[in-house]
């Protein structure tokens, strides 16, 4: 719903979002959700941070092992690999938001945003577990794969 408003926002600027009840709700509804949407990564980056050494306690791994999802606990590359994917999937949402009119330009920061994890995957396991590092690193192959094809297919339309 957010994302939509936005994208309202954007792309019908003559329309009012505030001359309605409904309108004034929905769009301060939207203004929260997306300060809410900027300041979670940075808050949780802060946290993760400030207790990087707590996170390989036992105490700790028994309360909230199960928020980490075998991610490792000794590094903080494991302890942000969440930060990491939201703040992934912020800047995909808001590229294919923002430049709606440009296919071109999306792709082709999708396909570097897709690189740049592979390569991150390649350089730190974040996993414990190495069968899912491999897996994680094939979903990120198939995913720079398909921002290729996409990319190619929009080349050869444009021709």
């Amino acid at each position: 719903m957010v994302v939509l408003n936005v994208h309202a926002w954007m792309q019908y600027p003559e329309l009012s979002f505030w001359d309605t009840p409904w309108n004034i709700v929905n769009s301060s509804f939207t203004i929260v959700w997306i300060i809410f949407l900027v300041l979670l990564p940075i808050y949780g980056f802060i946290i993760s941070k400030k207790n990087k050494e707590q996170l390989d306690l036992e105490e700790n791994k028994e309360s909230f092992g199960f928020l980490y999802e075998d991610n490792r606990y000794n590094s903080l590359h494991g302890a942000l690999y969440h930060i990491r994917g939201m703040i992934r999937r912020l800047f995909m949402v808001l590229v294919i938001t923002v430049f709606s009119g440009l296919p071109y330009f999306q792709i082709v920061f999708l396909t570097v945003l897709s690189f740049a994890e592979l390569w991150f995957l390649f350089k730190k396991s974040t996993f414990t577990d190495k069968q899912q590092n491999k897996v994680e690193i094939f979903n990120e192959v198939l995913v720079y794969i398909a921002m290729w094809s996409s990319m190619n297919f929009q080349m050869a339309n444009t021709d």
